[in-house]
């Protein structure tokens, strides 16, 4: 949730020393969220209504973000970004998404997708910068059941960024979710052609293969997963899945076995 220092460099001129802070402020808050918080603050008191303010702002709420308060990030990210509007800074488009991606972090799903429409609204993001402010649009369309909508985002970003792996792993995800599992294959197939040895693309397609009753294909889809990343959090939602497909296979031996037992001993006994 950093935002690049060259978004508020307005010409190829020197820095001016407050964009010099907000570089040192952000160098700050990658190395220590906490420290950075309490260095933004603290140039947010020496000028409380100076011309760049919102450099404070910036800082701050990536300092909130790097500590996981992502609510307050929201705020601080919105709140720069109102400035920056009044400022006439081009970055106040990315400084809505950041709000917006923030939000969506923190649960407010309303707040994000208001965040988020207004920053591409603005028509000032950058190619890259507009897939990723989707990508959040379609992760909050999702949050509020909004399912039709999200795959609409994700349709464009499948058009506009083909190349990007996660756009077609998102799809494939819900795609699943929503019952379409052809579809949910297609979308998976080209994830694991452009992301190789992904852990999470490995993951969803042995829940697609699930989905699809495809058992034994889930199984080495997970097994996979595993090895590919054995400490990562998609390992550990694999471990899992495998340790739930071990019981319904232990349980359905069982009934297996019972059921031969049973049949047996209803064979005529020979003389």
């Amino acid at each position: 949730m950093f935002l690049p220092l060259l978004l508020f460099l307005q010409s190829s001129a020197l820095p001016t020393l407050d964009e010099v802070k907000l570089r040192d402020c952000l160098k700050l808050v990658r190395a220590d969220a906490k420290s950075g918080i309490v260095s933004a603050n603290e140039w947010a008191r020496e000028q409380p209504g100076g011309k760049n303010r919102y450099f404070a702002d910036i800082c701050l709420a990536s300092g909130y973000a790097r500590d996981g308060k992502y609510s307050q990030s929201a705020d601080r990210f919105a709140e720069a970004a109102r400035a920056a509007e009044k400022a006439g800074d081009l970055g106040a488009a990315k400084l809505w998404a950041q709000a917006g991606g923030a939000a969506l972090s923190a649960g407010q799903t309303d707040d994000a997708l208001g965040y988020i429409e207004t920053a591409l609204r603005s028509g000032k993001l950058l190619p890259g910068e507009r897939i990723d402010t989707l990508i959040d649009r379609a992760r909050a369309y999702v949050a509020s059941d909004r399912l039709d909508s999200a795959m609409a985002d994700l349709a464009e970003i499948r058009r506009t960024a083909p190349n990007l792996g996660q756009g077609w792993l998102l799809s494939a995800t819900l795609a699943r979710r929503m019952g379409d599992l052809a579809a949910a294959q297609g979308f998976i197939k080209t994830a694991g052609a452009l992301y190789v040895s992904d852990p999470a693309v490995a993951l969803e397609a042995g829940n697609i293969a699930a989905a699809a009753g495809a058992y034994d294909i889930a199984r080495e889809q997970w097994q996979q997963t595993i090895k590919i990343a054995p400490g990562s959090p998609q390992s550990a939602t694999a471990k899992a899945l495998l340790e739930q497909l071990a019981a319904i296979d232990a349980k359905q031996a069982k009934v297996t076995a019972a059921a031969k037992a049973e049949a047996a001993a209803r064979e005529p006994q020979s003389r």
